[in-house]
């Protein structure tokens, strides 16, 4: 079964609450397309604590490690926030296939 990132805003930008929305949305398209979807921004903060630093590192450092054994990532929007960014570049030199899927009705 294919795994497909899903690379969206969390913190970013000032919907915390549409942000999370759109990430499950991209999540079930991704099920729908019969592959699993890795949102490690809707996981890790489950337990750790994005506002302080060390934690954030730890996870945005997990959820590198889980992009490294994806097939795809999808960039979700036009939005790219800082951690995003960091993401994509991980992807790029990795050669992992980035898809940018806009949001909209389709998710």
């Amino acid at each position: 079964m294919k795994k497909i990132y899903i690379c969206s805003p969390f913190w970013g930008t000032s919907n915390r609450e549409r942000n999370i929305a759109v990430a499950i949305s991209a999540c079930q398209k991704v099920v729908n397309e019969q592959c699993e979807p890795l949102a490690p921004h809707l996981y890790f903060p489950m337990f750790l604590d994005d506002s302080l630093p060390e934690q954030r590192e730890i996870g945005i450092m997990f959820g590198l490690t889980w992009l490294e054994g994806c097939d795809e990532m999808w960039v979700i929007g036009s939005i790219i926030t800082e951690g995003m960014e960091r993401e994509i570049r991980f992807a790029r030199n990795r050669g992992i296939h980035i898809k940018h899927v806009p949001v909209g009705t389709e998710i």
